[in-house]
């Protein structure tokens, strides 16, 4: 009798654990997007190093010259991706300035394919913040990985 009282409360705590992780993604659907993107920017964030290491000769590239040495995928070469617009913008090296980049992710339509604006730059340090569907920056708070 004890192995099946410890079998239905299992069970019970299995499905309410269930339930609520359920329950939140259908609250919140945008949430599986945002941690998309966030991986996203690492993704971009080490393109651009190895652009610039190599095929850049110490510039970065765009989204079309990452692609077009197999750095990104399609999709992400077009400037969308799972619910985000992404552009990247680049600065060249001169004989005063280092080169640099930074990238930018902003929900399609906000509030259903995300909250959060995402930018990253030559740092590596995300950021990320509820801009209502406008930029983020290097002003905003660092994200939590």
């Amino acid at each position: 009798m004890t192995k099946k009282l410890f079998a239905a409360a299992l069970f019970c705590a299995l499905m309410s654990a269930f339930s609520l992780q359920t329950s939140a993604k259908a609250r919140y659907p945008y949430l599986q997007n945002e941690r998309f993107v966030a991986r996203t920017m690492r993704v971009l964030h080490s393109a651009q190093v190895t652009y610039s290491a190599t095929t850049g000769n110490g510039n970065y590239g765009s989204l079309s010259q990452l692609r077009a040495v197999y750095l990104i995928n399609e999709l992400l070469a077009r400037g969308y991706a799972n619910g985000y617009n992404f552009t990247i913008t680049t600065v060249a090296r001169t004989n005063n300035n280092e080169a640099s980049f930074n990238v930018s992710a902003v929900p399609q339509i906000y509030g259903t394919t995300g909250i959060r604006s995402f930018y990253i730059d030559t740092s590596g340090v995300i950021y990320g913040a509820d801009k209502h569907g406008e930029p983020a920056n290097a002003d905003d708070p660092p994200i939590q990985q």
